[in-house]
């Protein structure tokens, strides 16, 4: 099955979003770079986008989220975003995909502007065409969220899942990241949150131990 890589977004629905630098560059620079890139993210997407994880890597990084069904609260917050395209959303011109695709164009060139600006550099600084792929099942979320976790594993910069801190697992553990959806998450394993989070930490080393570099 040939895969879409830039599927409508949908109310209700589950999506793997996922960019990088363009060519052989970083999108990372210094530390103080991925909480700045988590303000424009958590500013601009979370009001309309549920974070089940992520994951902030050297050149490229992953999110997994829901989008948030259309309510009279979205409706204001798009009111409050003041953007041509939020105008024309709400006068009916444009779909709800066509608002948060230019959500996510914000927060690149937003991000892009300023670390141009610390580094001294020109020119794109993400790929063109940022990718999404909407999650149809309950397994295919579970091996994307697992996925999404193991990826400093897999990229060969860390040894364990908690050897790299710019990911949402401590916010499982230890609450780093409020944005991210903990509970509801933990919720489809198991009414009771520990009984929940041990099954969690069993899913992530089962899928280490099964992981085939593709």
């Amino acid at each position: 099955m040939r895969i879409n890589y830039w599927e409508k977004f949908e109310e209700g629905r589950f999506f793997h979003i996922y960019n990088r630098a363009g060519g052989s560059g970083k999108l990372f620079f210094k530390p103080q770079n991925y909480s700045f890139f988590l303000a424009k993210w958590q500013r601009l997407i979370v009001p309309y986008i549920d974070v089940a994880a992520y994951c902030l890597m050297l050149n490229h990084f992953h999110f997994l989220g829901r989008v948030k069904p259309i309510t009279n609260e979205i409706k204001e917050c798009i009111l409050q975003e003041g953007t041509k395209i939020s105008k024309k959303y709400l006068a009916g011109r444009v779909d709800y995909n066509t608002f948060l695709e230019s959500q996510f164009k914000r927060v690149y060139g937003a991000y892009a502007l300023a670390i141009n600006k610390q580094e001294n550099q020109h020119g794109s600084l993400f790929q063109k065409r940022f990718k999404r792929v909407q999650v149809r099942s309950v397994p295919d979320f579970w091996s994307t969220f697992y996925y999404i976790h193991h990826n400093p594993i897999h990229h060969g910069v860390c040894s364990d899942y908690w050897g790299w801190q710019h990911s949402s697992i401590f916010s499982y553990w230890y609450d780093i990241q409020s944005f991210v959806t903990c509970d509801e998450v933990l919720a489809m394993l198991d009414p009771d949150p520990a009984k929940a989070l041990e099954l969690l930490k069993e899913g992530h080393i089962t899928f280490a131990k099964d992981y085939i570099t593709p």
